[in-house]
C-alpha cells in the first residue's frame, strides 16, 4: 500500500498548483536545507497551508478536519494527549466516541506517537488533516483558553536555566514596555512561541529537554515560527562559538554577564526584523 502511495509533489501537479519545474527547485532547496517539501513549498509562496492540508488528505486517504471547534471538544481529552506533545507533534483530539479517538494531525507521516497514544489508553484512532494554524489555535483555544493576538508584537520569550539571568534580561526588557515570558527549558519555549506569539525569543545554548540549537531547529521548521527572530545566551568567549550561533540559525549573539546596551541594541534589531517579516499580523 505505502508503494502505491503518490508523492506530495506529484498531487500538487495532478492538482494544476505547481509546475514540474517548481517541484523540483523545491526538492533541491528540500535537500539542502533538510526541511520538508511541504514547508519549502509554503515558504516559496506557490503553495498554502490548506493546499497542503488537502494534498496530505488526498495522499493518505484521509478526510480534512473542517472546523476543529465544532466536534464539541471536552477537557476530559487533555489527559489523552498533553499540551507538549499537542503543540510538539501538531496533534488536536476532537472526540472520544467509545473507543475510537478521532484526532486531527497536520502531520499523518508521524505515525509513532499516534501509535503511542492508542496504545497507552487502548483507543482505535481515526485521523483526520488540519493546517498547522487550525490546530495551534485550537490548542490555544482548548488547552490554553487564549486567542489569537490581533496586534501584539512586543512579548519576548527568554529560554534560561539560570533565573539569575532570567532576572536581569527581565528587569531591562521590562522597563522599555516589552511583556517578558521565562521558559526553563526547550520544550517550555517551543510551547510559549507558539501559544505567546513574540517577536524575539532569547535562549541559552545549554537547555535542558530541547537545547538551543535544537529549540531554533524546530522554530526554522515551522513556517509561523521560522521569522521570529532568536537571540542566543551564552558565556562563551570565543569567535568560533559565535560563528556556530549564526550558521544554526541564530539572528544575534550575547555574552553573559549581560550588557544593557548590547541588549537593548540587539533586542531592538531583532524586532525591527520581526516588523519587516509582518509575522503574526
Amino acid at each position: 500500500m505505502a508503494n502505491s502511495r503518490r508523492m506530495l509533489g506529484e498531487i500538487f501537479i495532478e492538482n494544476g498548483i505547481i509546475s514540474k519545474m517548481t517541484l523540483q527547485r523545491a526538492l533541491d532547496r528540500a535537500s539542502s536545507q533538510k526541511r520538508r517539501l511541504g514547508y519549502v513549498l509554503e515558504d516559496m509562496g506557490v503553495v498554502t497551508g490548506e493546499e497542503i492540508a488537502q494534498a496530505l488528505a488526498d495522499q493518505f486517504g484521509f478526510s480534512r478536519a473542517g472546523d476543529l471547534d465544532g466536534y464539541g471538544f471536552k477537557s476530559d481529552l487533555q489527559k489523552l494527549i498533553n499540551v507538549d506533545d499537542a503543540f510538539c507533534h501538531m496533534l488536536f483530539p476532537l472526540k472520544l466516541d467509545n473507543n475510537l479517538l478521532f484526532l486531527a494531525t497536520a502531520d499523518p507521516t508521524d505515525t509513532k506517537i499516534i501509535r503511542n497514544i492508542a496504545k497507552n489508553h487502548g483507543l482505535e484512532v481515526v485521523l483526520l488533516v488540519a493546517t498547522r494554524t487550525e490546530i495551534i489555535q485550537a490548542i490555544n483555544r482548548n488547552y490554553l483558553g487564549k486567542s489569537l493576538p490581533g496586534t501584539r508584537k512586543r512579548t519576548v520569550v527568554v529560554a534560561v536555566d539560570k533565573l539569575d539571568t532570567y532576572a536581569e534580561i527581565e528587569k531591562i526588557l521590562a522597563s522599555k514596555g516589552y511583556r517578558v515570558m521565562v521558559a526553563n527549558d526547550g520544550i517550555q519555549a517551543f510551547k510559549m512561541i507558539l501559544s505567546e506569539f513574540p517577536c524575539v525569543v532569547l535562549a541559552e545554548k545549554d537547555l535542558q529537554k530541547l537545547d538551543g540549537y535544537r529549540l531554533i531547529e524546530a522554530m526554522n521548521n515551522l513556517p509561523e515560527a521560522k521569522h521570529i527572530p532568536a537571540i542566543m545566551i551564552s558565556d562563551g568567549t570565543s569567535p568560533e562559538e559565535e560563528l556556530v550561533a549564526y550558521d544554526r540559525g541564530f539572528f544575534e549573539f550575547i555574552k553573559t554577564p549581560i550588557d544593557h546596551i548590547s541588549l537593548m541594541t540587539k533586542v531592538k534589531k531583532a524586532v525591527d526584523a520581526f516588523d519587516k517579516a509582518h509575522v503574526f499580523g
